[in-house]
């Protein structure tokens, strides 16, 4: 069996290399992608990142930290690598004063369920529609991002609602929060990392050493927005067209 795996294997490279020799231009999705494109296909690309309809959020006309229960919010479907798990271990061991919501469905339901237990500060809130979805991001503290992705939709959806994002140092959120302005990282995936950097946000944002300013953090959110997705796939397209054509003549 190992042998016919290995040789399947094998075939699927094969084709993905030849496949991959057959393309013009690469566009990734991120940086990170761009260097897995380097070091799988020794080829360059141009980085054109997705469009978030950042048009469907809003910020927050209060401050959420005066809301009389405020709380950090994570989202996503629920399946094992997102790390939902680890963000509930960390709010379990964080106490009733910092809650955690959690909107989203997924095959790591019920598992997560049991790790949260009888946990009086964390809440599953289930499927949203779109507008109780963005209720939630702008009422939140901030959005939790535990997981790697070669980009990540969610964290700019919070940000898009002025909200700051705790975000794991790797892949494309590495790319899409600034440390300091839009968010803070944290670079073990542990509940105890989670548990300190949760820790010191909530306590310098309460002192006002971390000052979250909301219309500067959306208005970096918005320079992912499909507007300018739009126009950069355009200009991509034009300058790609325009060099093909003089090579031929």
């Amino acid at each position: 069996m190992k042998k016919i795996i290995s040789l399947i294997l094998n075939r699927i490279r094969m084709w993905d290399k030849l496949a991959a020799d057959r393309v013009d231009v690469f566009i990734a999705n991120s940086k990170t992608v761009q260097e897995r494109i380097i070091k799988y296909y020794r080829r360059d690309s141009s980085v054109i990142y997705p469009p978030v309809e950042t048009e469907r959020f809003s910020v927050a006309d209060i401050n959420p930290l005066k809301q009389a229960k405020p709380y950090f919010l994570i989202g996503c479907r629920l399946v094992p690598y997102k790390r939902v798990d680890m963000v509930i271990e960390a709010f379990k061991s964080l106490g009733n004063e910092y809650r955690l919501k959690i909107f989203g469905d997924g095959v790591d339901l019920k598992r997560l369920r049991k790790i949260a237990g009888e946990a009086a500060n964390i809440e599953f809130v289930g499927r949203v529609s779109d507008e109780e979805k963005a209720e939630l991001y702008r009422n939140s503290l901030a959005f939790i991002n535990p997981q790697e992705e070669d980009f990540g939709i969610t964290p700019l959806e919070a940000m898009a609602s002025g909200r700051p994002v705790i975000a794991y140092r790797q892949g494309g959120a590495t790319e899409t929060v600034k440390e300091g302005e839009t968010g803070v990282f944290f670079d073990q995936q542990t509940p105890s990392a989670i548990v300190d950097i949760v820790h010191k946000f909530y306590t310098k944002t309460k002192t006002g050493e971390y000052h979250w300013d909301s219309v500067v953090i959306r208005r970096w959110a918005e320079t992912f927005s499909v507007v300018n997705f739009k126009h950069q796939m355009k200009e991509f397209v034009a300058r790609h067209y325009q060099k093909n054509k003089e090579a031929i003549n």
